[in-house]
């Protein structure tokens, strides 16, 4: 593995970007010290025909995707972070069900919930897209979720499949009661809509267009990648001040417990950040961070460069302050 900077500018805003994943082609330098030297070069190597150069701390690994921006339809207007999850092809790949069991066993009690009540199983999902927003009781840890099936079933099959539910009728459409469940059928084959009631009106609303964000989050999503497994858009403010405040419940217990490290790690002045990953043979994370006009793009790398550089020595004092559960 290896960590590289990307200093570019986008759009005259700050950002940063931080890789890391199987380098697949990397220029080499030429070496000009001493081209008689035939010694063995052992800053470079082959492996399945893959050509891999020793880590310098600075060259970016190239992408293993190269996929589309990631499709928002059917959220909820207002929705600030954004978790999209390629359920089919992580869990084809060697540790995918690994990485849906390490959210801990609370996860998985509620997938097992949901897919009873639902009678939609993770085996007949291609991707779901999670989203939160500040709700009309100022609550804000509930998801709102698009489920695209693997098979493009239409509308009529989709209702089979969740039981026939009842439904009520609002002046865009219809709401359906999905056990403890509130529900939307599109008439978009193999599309499945669940969350609150005036989340789901609110999107009935607006037609079920993807919906309108802040310029450095809409400046993201655009370098967003639909073949990575996970994708995470987000305004950094919605974690400190909605969904991680004092007050909410998780259920791994204080929601300070992740608010204050990630407020020491991004800091303050970010508007919007974009991070992806990828479970192959070889793991990749990307991060994309926009401060937007507020904050010089060169002092926002060397601040995030600075923090990433203590992580190591902060993670023993943290395991040690949350008092992790003996699942983690």
């Amino acid at each position: 593995e290896s960590n590289g900077k990307d200093e570019r500018n986008k759009g005259g805003d700050a950002t940063k970007e931080v890789t890391k994943t199987d380098p697949e082609a990397p220029i080499i330098p030429e070496d000009t010290d001493d081209k008689t030297d035939n010694s063995e070069d052992t800053s470079t190597e082959t492996v399945d025909s893959v050509l891999l150069i020793e880590d310098d701390g600075e060259t970016l690994w190239a992408s293993p995707t190269d996929g589309a921006p990631v499709d928002l339809a059917w959220t909820p207007p207002g929705a600030q972070l954004f978790v999209t999850i390629n359920i089919a092809d992580l869990l084809t790949t060697e540790n995918g069900l690994a990485v849906l069991q390490a959210f801990g066993p609370q996860v998985s009690s509620t997938i097992s919930t949901f897919e009873t009540a639902t009678g939609v199983v993770l085996d007949k999902v291609d991707r779901i897209v999670l989203s939160w927003l500040e709700d009309e009781q100022g609550q804000s840890t509930t998801p709102n979720m698009v489920v695209h099936l693997s098979e493009a079933l239409d509308r009529g099959t989709r209702s089979g499949l969740l039981g026939d539910p009842d439904s009520e009728e609002t002046e865009n459409g219809l709401i359906f009661q999905v056990g403890q469940y509130h529900a939307l059928i599109p008439e978009q084959d193999g599309v499945l809509v669940f969350g609150s009631p005036s989340a789901l009106k609110a999107t009935l609303e607006w037609g079920g267009k993807p919906p309108l964000l802040r310029r450095t989050m809409t400046q993201l999503l655009k370098h967003s990648d639909n073949q990575r497994h996970i994708n995470i858009l987000l305004a950094p403010s919605f974690l400190f001040t909605s969904l991680f405040r004092d007050g909410n419940t998780f259920y791994f217990g204080d929601p300070k417990k992740v608010r204050e490290p990630l407020q020491w790690l991004l800091g303050e002045g970010l508007e919007a950040m974009l991070v992806s990953f990828h479970f192959e043979q070889v793991f990749y994370v990307e991060a994309r961070m926009s401060a937007g006009l507020t904050v010089d793009k060169r002092e926002l790398i060397t601040q995030m460069r600075d923090r990433m550089n203590e992580i190591p020595e902060r993670i023993e004092s943290y395991i040690v302050d949350i008092n992790p559960s003996k699942h983690w």
